[in-house]
């Protein structure tokens, strides 16, 4: 039975399968897509492209540089990186509420209510 592997999350494109590149102790994760074949010199010859998806746990030196805000920065495999995302950023902007000027509070609320839009149901459906 064949895995059903999704969308890529870089191109869009639906995924054939995924290869796991081991360099020391850390894995990256790559999605492949299957374009079609060819033959040459009568061996038939895949046609591939490949999307870099990231690590399959999380970026150690990139996130050393967000550690302040709580951010253990992710692949692009992991489904659950934004919601992480967006919770750690709620903690640390409660924890300096008081370091925030009023520039930054509005610009902060036009990006909630942006988000609030594009995740709140739509309101035919809910009548």
């Amino acid at each position: 039975m064949r895995k059903n592997y999704g969308l890529c999350p870089r191109c869009r494109r639906k995924i054939s399968w995924i290869e796991r590149h081991k360099r020391g102790d850390r894995t990256y994760i790559v999605a492949v897509h299957y374009l079609g074949s060819y033959v040459k010199n009568g061996k038939r010859k895949k046609i591939i492209q490949k999307c870099y998806l990231g690590p399959e746990d999380q970026y150690e030196y990139v996130s050393l540089t967000h550690s302040r805000e709580g951010l253990t920065l992710k692949g692009m495999w992991d489904r659950e990186r934004i919601i992480d995302y967006l919770e750690h950023l709620a903690i640390f902007l409660k924890e300096n509420k008081a370091r925030l000027d009023r520039y930054d509070r509005e610009r902060i609320h036009k990006i909630i209510k942006e988000i609030e839009n594009v995740i709140s149901p739509d309101k035919a459906i809910s009548e």
